[in-house]
């Protein structure tokens, strides 16, 4: 018969939790609050210890277990929307289905379980674990944790928000490289079509000469009327008004490209429906991207 002690029950189970809800909050790349998370690992923890009292049967039900789970997800994490909610619902689900499935796995396949008087329980785990090895496994998962985070973080930001973008309008093709810009939300108010916003002197090879005369012009010139020279030059523009910081009311030059897409790892993705704001500025001060992508395309 095995002893369980309610102290050790509710500490391992805490620490279960506060790594599953780390490695959520990793996955899913959400804002991390220790309090909140502690919380909710707290929440799970006083679950767990429940579900070992015979006289507290009705919390043993599929309903009720999925229900703490989705309390324990709501109080750790900050949300905006239920899609970031669900999102992260699944995410704690698998997380979870996968380390249940690895302790189970060395309790089938190794006698560890029975060294450390593991006991398994209406989904809840317990063991016997010394102090010193609470600890040191805490520490580890913490330093680990914070070394994937900066990884992830790292290559997330080389891999994944920086695109190789290629415009092609006539018979030229320009290659940019592209940043996926939360905060480009620019849409074409004639067409409600999702914005690039690219530099020109990357685009300017893809016009002809006299184009370029016109364009060479935005920096100093009149935008009006360089939209106007562009327009019965044979150029389908448009205007497009946007606001940023120390600029409320701007406006840039706009154009729809013949062919957009997007090369990475992931194949090639074409953008059916785009337009390409003419940047006269720089958009990144080292230069390692020229062009900012709407997330909504």
């Amino acid at each position: 018969m095995t002893i369980i002690y309610i102290d050790v029950l509710f500490v391992v189970n805490l620490l279960i939790n506060y790594i599953l809800l780390r490695a959520c909050c990793v996955l899913c790349r959400l804002r991390l609050n220790q309090y909140r998370i502690l919380f909710g690992a707290f929440v799970g923890a006083s679950y767990a210890v429940l579900v070992f009292f015979p006289d507290f049967s009705v919390i043993y039900s599929t309903l009720c277990k999925m229900l703490i789970s989705m309390l324990l997800v709501a109080v750790s994490f900050p949300f905006y929307s239920l899609k970031g909610y669900l999102k992260a619902l699944f995410v704690f689900y698998m997380v979870s289905f996968g380390f249940g499935g690895c302790v189970l796995g060395t309790f089938y396949f190794s006698d560890v379980g029975a060294s450390l008087g593991a006991v398994y329980s209406n989904g809840i785990l317990y063991f016997n674990l010394p102090w010193t090895i609470l600890a040191l496994s805490g520490t580890l998962f913490y330093v680990a944790t914070k070394l994937f985070a900066f990884f992830s973080k790292r290559s997330f930001k080389v891999n994944g928000l920086r695109k190789k973008l290629y415009l092609s309008f006539g018979d030229k093709t320009a290659e940019i490289t592209a940043l996926m810009d939360t905060g480009n939300s620019l849409v074409d108010p004639l067409t409600l079509s999702p914005v690039i916003v690219a530099e020109y002197r990357l685009l300017k090879n893809l016009f002809s000469e006299d184009i370029r005369i016109s364009l060479d012009k935005l920096e100093n010139g009149n935008l009006m009327w360089i939209m106007d020279d562009i327009v019965q030059k044979g150029l389908s523009a448009r205007l497009i008004p946007f606001s940023s910081l120390g600029k409320s009311n701007g406006m840039l030059i706009g154009f729809i490209p013949d062919r957009a897409e997007i090369r990475d790892e992931c194949g090639v993705r074409v953008l059916d429906k785009c337009v390409v704001g003419i940047c006269d500025g720089q958009l990144s001060k080292d230069r390692s991207y020229g062009a900012l992508l709407n997330p909504y395309m």
